[in-house]
């Protein structure tokens, strides 16, 4: 796309790039290296990762990896790929001119050789998509990080907009809906949903990530939508307990409880996937009806969870 002066630019982890110890190795000492996402002192740190968790976890994983990896290598490598190609039709389709990359944090194609590619393009205005719904500093703040560091070698500087959450937004939200539902007309509905994030250090929530919150404002939203089986009409994230109480009343009052939004010590609502469970058995119990059956038009779920139609409003395609 030779014309094209608007630059998409996903950014994920990274993956290893074989399934073997070797492989393993080299990727987790990228990653586990990097200060954003073990913020003790590197004195004590570097040494405790090189003599003990990089001989002992790299061997576990690369047999965890083999278990997944496919013929045409790995799955994260391709499943992004394939987003990107998925992003970059629906791109063109609302707007001519708009390229889209893609970048690993830790492995190849990492985010400085997408920035060279794009900066070659002659590029005048970047959009980076972190590929993390929930903004974490240990996630998101990498991103910064290395394309901050990789716009260090432009002299002619783009416009910038880095993409830092979409936790809420009602396109993200309404897809998981929609994926909750299909499962749910397929193999029936269970009392209870349990949705399961990765975890971050209750320290790095202290000192203010507010990746927790993020996560449970996405997972009473789209448990929320999933019963009502309608499309989400939140328009501001952080309005969600109102949103929540309207529309389901006592049956997410609990849920509501776990937004700390107004609350002072952020850190007194990080609690551990035990405690979270057994509130959201809890909740379920406390509810004074049930949630309504799957009788409702099916969800129209965009293809791209989302990313399509918000990097669409800043390319100017609308959305």
């Amino acid at each position: 796309m030779a014309s094209a002066t608007v630059a998409a630019l996903m950014v994920n982890t990274g993956t290893p790039e074989a399934a073997r110890s070797g492989a393993v190795r080299h990727f987790l000492r990228r990653f586990l290296s990097d200060p954003r996402v073990i913020e003790l002192p590197r004195v004590l740190w570097l040494p405790l990762l090189y003599g003990l968790i990089l001989p002992l976890r790299a061997p576990r994983s690369a047999r965890k990896y083999r278990e997944i990896w496919r013929e045409e290598g790995s799955p994260l490598l391709l499943n992004t790929s394939r987003l990107r190609e998925a992003l970059a039709r629906e791109l063109g389709n609302a707007r001519a001119g708009v390229r889209v990359e893609q970048a690993f944090l830790y492995s190849p194609p990492f985010v400085a050789q997408a920035l060279d590619a794009v900066r070659t393009a002659g590029i005048r205005r970047l959009i980076v998509l972190p590929l993390y719904p929930q903004s974490s500093g240990s996630t998101t703040g990498a991103v910064y990080d290395q394309v901050a560091g990789g716009l260090r070698a432009w002299r002619a500087m783009p416009e910038l907009r880095v993409i830092a959450s979409y936790f809420g937004e009602p396109e993200y939200i309404d897809a998981l809906a929609s994926s909750v539902r299909e499962h749910w007309s397929t193999h029936g509905r269970n009392g209870h949903l349990l949705m399961s994030f990765h975890g971050i250090p209750q320290s790095y929530v202290v000192r203010g990530d507010r990746y927790a919150e993020q996560c449970r404002a996405t997972a009473a939203l789209s448990g929320q939508c999933s019963a009502e089986g309608g499309r989400s009409r939140v328009e501001d994230p952080s309005h969600a307990r109102g949103h929540a109480h309207r529309h389901r009343g006592r049956c997410l009052d609990a849920a509501r409880s776990w937004f700390p939004q107004r609350q002072r010590d952020v850190g007194r609502h990080v609690v551990g996937l035990d405690r979270a469970a057994d509130r959201a058995l809890r909740a379920r119990r406390d509810c004074d009806r049930p949630a309504p059956e799957l009788n409702g038009p099916e969800l129209n779920r965009p293809e791209l969870n989302g990313p399509d139609l918000i990097i669409r409003r800043w390319t100017g395609g609308g959305a």
